[in-house]
């Protein structure tokens, strides 16, 4: 376990005379560079880590593996159009076609590897480069490489041979630039029966034998034809023998692939659905998916045979599977019904492989990272070789780690990685136990890389997390390389890397630029150069989806080159002042003359690539297209659209704390000698809002945000008027009010009814309007979420203060039943009010325009849930409720391992302590002790002045000490 003692290591002393990126040229000396001992600790979360997660001969070890790749795809590209029997012309289809087929050696190597070869030499046991590329993204993708590893039997051989290779790594590029071994060569020829050479491979490896889905029979199928149906092609598409068989597709073999799961018996680890068996609530998924092949057993009144200790495909439920879903895998999708876990599961069915990742895809989509790796020329043999030249790995590595830290700081955050921070990541990743024990022991939960999230959900959460690391560690998420004086990224980061600064903010001209690349080569200075422009692709389902993309992308990209400039000058002015106008002049000249110098500086990173429009092992990608995603700067909070949305609030909550006051007051004169009626509104009340809350917050992530807080709106709001009115008629009929009158239960059992629509409604527009919208509108932004907060939390106080003091004085100086019927049409005419605000706050705000920002895992395409073809049953919708309550108390037992847990804990418990005009205060204070409604909101005002005080001082207080301290201080 890692200690949580500081580190007593000093960052060393630093002359101001030595800027890194000056040449004697420019007037700089980098032979002036000082010398420094990279940190071997690092502060993740709580605590420090043993030693550095990835070294740098490790990622020199991948880099030559990408350099090998790249160099592979060259060669691939340029071979002489015929040279193989069926290769495609088209250079793009036709490295398509060759990952197709090296994804296919790869199935049958790995599934040949035994255990013992993993106390062979790794010269020995390493496959060809093809499989090995194959190998390597299948690594990349931790979380179902780890579970396939777990889980498919055939897979533990590859994961211990995995293992050997994550303890090679610095060998790699000694391997790869040697010439294969003999040994090498014939194991693989042996096991695998194709030539070591993937291009000789490739000229006799021309069909695949498949067995048919439904009788079983083998099928030798072409991998190409000039028909276009060959299995390595979109419309691949055969018939078997026998007649009664379906045609046989790519969507027949998964499903099967599917039907063959869900009809496993056994206690062996496969007979667990793929998605259930390594996930964070890893024993109640695992039930949760037994579950399913329960339901599944009993739909087609399937028996399980013993409990087996190996696991076995039950033929018959098999083919009743398929055949009472047409073979078509989306109708076994609906026969599963509703789950949580249907979307992991679905995606691990989207090849007839037995791993849970189509591998040709996952081939594909990390084809833009090494190409931008080897653009850069990091790939270069030697292109590290020079200890200056390490300091950019060293770079790369300390931000990995403060990556992991960002992450740890918000586990429900989506946070995209930078290019050098994805290199280390991916290395970190190839060492499969190491990776999944140090998430554990670093960030309490194990960390997946997502590489199919679309272009514009990617392009608001870089934004997001470029200020959520700026907020964090006092520097921006994009350093540059330029020769720019002044502060550098080395200091910034200090109180990242050890827990005391080696120097006092007035003596920051010594802290060393020890992050800074060296500026003594310009292929150093081309490579972080690499380009503001990252490398998000777009990809849309037609293309006037992909023109509206690129447009918004585009305009953003404008703004966000704008902001950036007016931030640049102002950095740049705060810097040169105090210098002399002759040494503005100079720098100035030197920036211009600089070929690397652009708007802002040379970035030395920059967003990762993280989608590629392709096929199963495709034909064509889809159409794609490089948009710029310019660093993301401060942006001033639209005033227009705060004033609405507090407007929006205020009505909500004007009605809230009106209904909150009213009703106790006049259940008070309905029921004069008791206190039950009030008691029971209020429990059943409260009760209903905890009970449905966690469903109330999913309405809002499953549903459009206009529409949720329409509807809510419209519930509430009638809700209440009805409250009010029953009341109205209690409070006018004395006759309708005689204890024990069927009227009188009746309309009670009404008003509780309609207290709890109201109280789910309240919660729900709680969430919406004060969480889900200022979360959404400030995109990242703490200074501007604070300044949203604080102004709703002043609009609520401010409801707290008058709307008491208003019902009262209606009670007190009209009359009760003028004062219902009064509540009655000022609650029917805020609901138009509310209702237009909605729609003027949501067309001010355009980032309330995108869909929520649900988490998504790889399995994205699949979250949307599908109609289930099971009719709804009283066990079915009692089956939603405990899975729902289950769903409740997991989420429970997983907060209650976060950091922020005591602590909501110590808000909590106020409550038990801290006596509140609610309800039934309010009640018994009236009733019992007979004081009048003025006197008692006069004492609710002053209560809510003492809150709104507090908003008035936080912003004060949390500059001073701090934002954690401030809320520490305020519980106690």
């Amino acid at each position: 376990m890692a200690t949580t003692t500081t580190t007593t290591e000093q960052l060393p002393a630093y002359s101001a005379n030595a800027q890194p990126g000056f040449t004697p040229a420019n007037g700089g000396d980098d032979a002036l560079l000082p010398q420094y001992t990279f940190p071997t600790k690092f502060k993740i979360g709580a605590f420090f880590t043993d030693g550095l997660l990835v070294n740098i001969e490790q990622i020199k070890g991948h880099l030559a593996l990408l350099h090998a790749f790249s160099n592979l795809k060259v060669e691939v590209e340029n071979l002489p159009s015929g040279s193989i029997v069926n290769m495609p012309g088209n250079r793009e289809q036709r490295w398509a076609w060759f990952v197709g087929l090296a994804a296919e050696r790869f199935d049958k190597w790995a599934r040949s590897l035994q255990s013992k070869d993993a106390l062979q030499p790794l010269e020995d046991t390493l496959p060809p480069l093809d499989v090995l590329m194959v190998w390597h993204s299948y690594m990349l993708n931790p979380r179902w490489y780890t579970e396939d590893g777990q889980r498919i039997l055939a897979c533990k051989a590859l994961v211990e041979l995995g293992q050997v290779l994550s303890k090679e790594l610095s060998r790699l590029p000694a391997l790869l630039d040697a010439s294969p071994s003999e040994a090498r060569v014939t194991m693989f020829y042996t096991r695998v029966g194709h030539p070591f050479d993937p291009f000789q491979a490739a000229s006799v490896n021309l069909t695949k034998t498949i067995k048919c889905p439904k009788c079983r029979d083998s099928i030798d199928v072409p991998y190409m034809n000039i028909h276009g149906s060959g299995y390595l092609q979109a419309n691949f598409l055969i018939a078997c023998r026998r007649s009664d068989c379906p045609l046989i597709t790519k969507e027949t073999l998964c499903a099967r692939k599917l039907a063959e799961n869900l009809s496993r018996q056994g206690m062996a680890p496969d007979s667990y659905l793929p998605g259930t068996f390594f996930t964070e609530s890893r024993v109640a998924d695992q039930k949760a998916g037994m579950d399913i092949l329960a339901s599944i057993r009993k739909k087609y009144k399937s028996t399980t045979k013993g409990q087996q200790s190996a696991s076995t495909v039950n033929e018959d439920l098999c083919i009743a599977i398929l055949e009472g879903a047409n073979f078509k895998l989306e109708e076994i999708r609906g026969h599963i019904g509703r789950s949580k876990l249907l979307g992991r599961i679905m995606s691990a069915h989207s090849t007839p492989m037995i791993y849970s990742v189509e591998l040709a895809g996952a081939v594909l989509r990390q084809g833009s990272f090494v190409q931008k790796m080897a653009h850069l020329e990091w790939t270069k043999p030697g292109f590290f070789d020079h200890p200056d030249d390490e300091i950019v790995l060293q770079h790369a590595i300390a931000r990995y780690h403060a990556f992991l830290d960002l992450m740890s700081s918000s586990p429900a955050s989506f946070f995209v990685p930078t290019l050098d921070i994805d290199l280390v990541w991916h290395t970190h990743q190839l060492m499969s136990a190491k990776y999944e024990a140090d998430c554990k022991q670093y960030i309490w939960r194990f960390i997946d890389h997502d590489d199919k999230v679309d272009g514009i959900k990617l392009s608001s959460a870089f934004d997001l997390t470029c200020r959520a690391w700026k907020d964090r560690f006092s520097t921006p998420y994009t350093h540059c390389g330029c020769p720019l004086p002044g502060d550098t990224i080395g200091q910034r980061l200090s109180r990242f890397l050890s827990s005391s600064s080696s120097s006092s903010s007035d003596d920051s001209s010594k802290t060393p630029s020890q992050l800074a690349p060296p500026g003594t080569r310009q292929d150093m200075l081309a490579a972080t150069h690499a380009s503001e422009h990252n490398a998000v692709v777009f990809t849309s389902r037609n293309a006037k989806a992909l023109e509206l993309a690129k447009t918004k992308h585009r305009e953003h990209a404008r703004r966000m080159e704008r902001r950036v400039e007016r931030e640049r000058a102002k950095d740049l002015k705060e810097i040169e002042k105090g210098l002399s106008k002759e040494e503005r002049e100079r720098r100035q000249r030197e920036r211009e003359r600089d070929p690397y110098y652009c708007g802002y500086g040379a970035p030395f990173i920059m967003p990762v690539p993280l989608y590629y429009g392709g096929g199963y092992a495709g034909l064509s990608p889809s159409t794609a297209v490089d948009v710029p995603q310019p660093i993301a700067t401060g942006e001033q909070l639209d005033i227009k659209g705060l004033i609405t949305l507090c407007a929006l609030r205020f009505s909500s909550a004007w009605g809230e704390r009106s209904s909150a006051f009213a009703t106790y007051l006049f259940l008070v004169i309905i029921f004069p000698s008791t206190l039950v009626p009030a008691s029971v509104f209020g429990f059943c009340s409260t009760a209903a809002g905890i009970v449905f809350s966690n469903w109330a917050g999913g309405l809002v992530d499953k549903h459009g945000r206009l529409y949720i807080v329409r509807w809510t709106t419209t519930a509430q709001k009638l809700a209440t008027a009805a409250i009010y009115s029953l009341l109205f008629v209690l409070l006018l009929v004395p006759a309708a009010r005689q204890p024990g009158s069927a009227a009188l239960i009746s309309s009670m059992a009404i008003i509780v009814l309609c207290g709890c629509v109201e109280k789910v409604s309240t919660v729900c527009l709680a969430v919406s309007i004060e969480r889900e919208w200022p979360s959404t509108i400030s995109q990242g932004s703490s200074e501007k979420l604070t300044t949203m907060n604080t102004w709703l939390r002043r609009t609520d106080l401010v409801c707290d203060l008058i709307a008491p003091l208003f019902v009262s004085g209606l009670s007190a100086g009209v009359s009760y039943h003028f004062a219902a019927a009064f509540l009655t049409g000022m609650t029917v005419l805020c609901l138009g009010l509310e209702i237009f605000l909605c729609g003027v706050t949501h067309k001010v705000f355009p980032q309330l325009h995108h869909q929520n920002n649900i988490p998504v895992d790889s399995e994205s395409e699949y979250q949307q849930d599908q109609p289930s073809a099971n009719p709804r049953t009283f066990l079915t919708i009692f089956k939603d409720v405990y899975d729902g309550l289950s769903a409740f108390m997991r989420d429970i037992v997983e907060f209650s391992r976060l950091p922020v847990f005591y602590t909501s804990l110590s808000i909590a418990s106020i409550y038990l302590t801290v006596l509140s005009f609610d309800g039934t205060m309010l009640t018994y204070l009236k009733n019992s002790l007979n004081y009048g409604d003025p006197f008692l909101a006069g004492q609710k005002a002053v209560s809510t002045v003492a809150g709104l005080l507090g908003t008035i001082l936080f912003p004060f207080v949390m500059h001073k000490i701090g934002l954690v301290r401030t809320g520490s201080w305020s519980i106690w």
